[in-house]
């Protein structure tokens, strides 16, 4: 009977463990899969997004993240370096060469917490709709779209 209580605690655990454990990629299965996409898609890279606004963003591990304007034009952003605190951020914060437009090799974006490690953006890819929702669906994140 006790080796019955056992094993029964043991399974419980061992399950309770898995559902904690986090089943989010690491970041060398991000960047993996980003590139893969970029590939597979055909992405076209663009040097500069007129009249860009922030309105929302998504991590995409520490080198790419989806940057949204409003209404709802997603954009995948390269970053030249990795990126750390860009997963666990609340806020993300652009330093822009000019306020209304994006381009790729001058502007950076940061978090709040850390103002003070910018990453520049190495590389901009139009999405659409699809193709945004396509990318956080790699690891189980919702678009707000």
């Amino acid at each position: 009977m006790k080796s019955v209580f056992q094993s029964i605690t043991v399974v419980c655990l061992s399950v309770l463990l898995l559902a904690c454990s986090s089943n989010r990629l690491s970041r060398d299965e991000w960047e993996l899969k980003v590139n893969e996409s970029i590939s597979q898609w055909q992405l076209q890279s663009v040097k500069k997004v007129n009249t860009f606004r922030l309105d929302s963003w998504a991590s995409l591990g520490e080198k790419h993240l989806i940057l949204r304007t409003s209404p709802g034009k997603p954009y995948l952003v390269e970053l030249d370096s990795r990126c750390p605190s860009l997963g666990f951020a609340q806020a993300l914060m652009l330093d822009q060469s000019l306020s209304s437009s994006l381009q790729a090799g001058f502007d950076s974006v940061f978090t709040a917490r850390e103002p003070q490690f910018k990453c520049r953006i190495k590389t901009i890819y139009p999405l659409t709709r699809e193709q945004d929702k396509g990318l956080l669906a790699m690891d189980g994140q919702e678009s707000s779209l």
